[in-house]
């Protein structure tokens, strides 16, 4: 999913896109009374008859604007070189309060999605493409990556040495990305990738 682009609702001044800075906005003021006109487009004052009214929010009355600001957080990537071997990544997913990312751990080659580690709740799960396979809270599992052929795997493997989930795709490059959301999510995956 792009975040770099979210789009705001401005009331009846339109819609903004807040793009290039990579920021979200929300806005939290109260509507306008009813029987007041505050629609710009309208030609409404939208603070009755104050003089003062700036459209923008910033100078209180009705108006729409951004209440908060702040930047979204960039995911944290941890490049393993597979072509001098294997790589493994010991993990669990536990239970976290926050924001639940679009998912908590992924593995990708070449910008794609090889399996990704998300919950609904307190469920975790891995998924990849359409295969979503349970898996167990706070139970160590650990990722195996590597590449032969131009073609790079990746596999979760259960404690007990049962391989959970696996895919592959051919790569030129023999490299995989660990990929953990910003810090402004929750934090459910333990590992030693920071």
């Amino acid at each position: 999913m792009n975040r770099s682009i979210l789009p705001v609702h401005l009331g009846a001044v339109g819609i903004a896109f807040v793009a290039s800075l990579g920021l979200a906005a929300c806005t939290n003021q109260a509507p306008p009374p009813s029987g007041s006109n505050s629609s710009a487009i309208a030609g409404g004052t939208g603070g009755g008859s104050d003089p003062d009214f700036n459209p923008a929010g910033s100078g209180g009355g009705y108006g729409y604007g951004y209440a908060e600001v702040h930047r979204v957080q960039r995911d944290r990537h941890h490049v393993m070189d597979l072509a001098s071997g294997e790589k493994t990544v010991s993990m669990s997913w536990r239970f976290a309060a926050g924001v639940a990312p679009a998912s908590d751990l992924s593995v990708q080659v070449a910008d794609r999605n090889l399996i990704q580690i998300s919950a609904v709740g307190d469920a975790p799960f891995a998924h990849v493409g359409l295969e979503a396979v349970p898996l167990t809270a706070n139970e160590t599992y650990t990722i195996v990556l590597s590449a032969a052929n131009d073609t790079v795997t990746a596999k979760i493997v259960a404690s007990n040495g049962e391989v959970v989930v696996s895919n592959h795709v051919a790569s030129g490059a023999a490299v995989a990305d660990v990929v953990l959301p910003g810090t402004f999510y929750r934090a459910s995956i333990v590992s030693a990738l920071k």
